[in-house]
């Protein structure tokens, strides 16, 4: 009877395709395909047809947390830049061309290996407003259009390059700036720094003490300067125990608070600010599970 089977022989010059069933994907097109997994969802099967290639890219995290080198308290509000280097699929200060239409810029650069959605560092342009941090809209394989701020002359000038920016942003109240959105095809080294300056220095008009706690008042801000977990230091006040590098434990627009033994009003007025940083650097590699790094940044006092 019938069984479903063929059977192939070598005759002439044929040449027989044998595709296994049941793939989740069968790739027909005559050429390649990239297939972008994201939110932790894992790969489906794949079937091909003859000429046609599937590549799979599973999305994974990169992490940075920053904290305090002494105390190693996270620090929030810690500016970080984490852009591609060389040695990568993607691009590292790679040249660049751009024209623009009013506030449209389009840069042509050559097998750039970016997604839409993804920000790239545009440096060297003449022209300010071409330079920057942009999200970009990818129009083809050598091609994206990023918006400028302002319209400038429709080409742009100089020496122009293009860098892939992987994170850039504040740390949260954990201290960590993170990104699951990224889809790696190989190990991609990486290159940085992270930030920390002072929220503003506050001249001190009013402190109390209950023995465990101080509190600090200073003239009303536009909003929250030192909140919870904020690094601080103080400095200047009389009575003297009152000075010192703290971690907030809580914080108004008038007002910041945090452990100390110290009681009384002051006799002589101080000040307060956010802990001021020296820059810290990053470098690494991305793998196919992500990055996880911790950068300790050391006060600057």
């Amino acid at each position: 009877g019938a069984t479903g089977l063929t059977n192939l022989t070598a005759a002439g010059s044929e040449t027989h395709y044998i595709y296994s069933a049941g793939a989740a994907i069968y790739n027909n097109s005559g050429g390649a395909v990239t297939i972008n997994i994201t939110n932790a969802g894992s790969s489906p099967s794949i079937r091909n047809s003859n000429g046609s290639s599937t590549t799979i890219q599973n999305a994974a995290t990169v992490k940075v947390t920053v904290k305090d080198a002494t105390t190693l308290a996270v620090l929030r509000d810690a500016r970080v830049l984490l852009l591609a280097d060389t040695g990568g699929n993607l691009p590292a200060a790679a040249s660049v061309t751009i024209v623009s239409t009013v506030t449209t810029a389009t840069v042509t650069h050559a097998a750039h290996g970016m997604a839409t959605g993804m920000s790239v560092n545009i440096r060297g342009a003449n022209e300010t407003a071409y330079n920057g941090i942009f999200t970009i809209t990818v129009t083809g394989g050598g091609t994206y259009t990023y918006t400028m701020s302002s319209d400038p002359v429709d080409t742009a000038t100089g020496t122009i390059t293009a860098t892939c920016v992987i994170l850039s942003g504040l740390t949260d109240v954990s201290g960590i700036l993170q990104t699951t959105t990224f889809n790696y095809t190989s190990n991609q080294p990486i290159t940085g720094k992270v930030r920390k300056a002072t929220a503003g220095i506050l001249t001190i008009t009013a402190t109390s003490g209950s023995g465990s706690v101080a509190t600090l008042t200073f003239a009303i801000q536009g909003s929250t300067p030192f909140p919870t977990g904020t690094i601080i230091k103080v400095s200047g006040l009389v009575p003297s125990g009152y000075n010192g590098t703290y971690v907030s434990t809580g914080g108004s627009t008038t007002t910041v608070t945090y452990a100390s033994t110290t009681t009384g009003s002051m006799t002589t007025a101080g000040t307060v600010a956010s802990q001021l940083y020296k820059t810290g650097a990053i470098t690494g590699t991305i793998i196919s599970t992500g990055l996880d790094t911790t950068v300790l940044l050391i006060s600057d006092e």
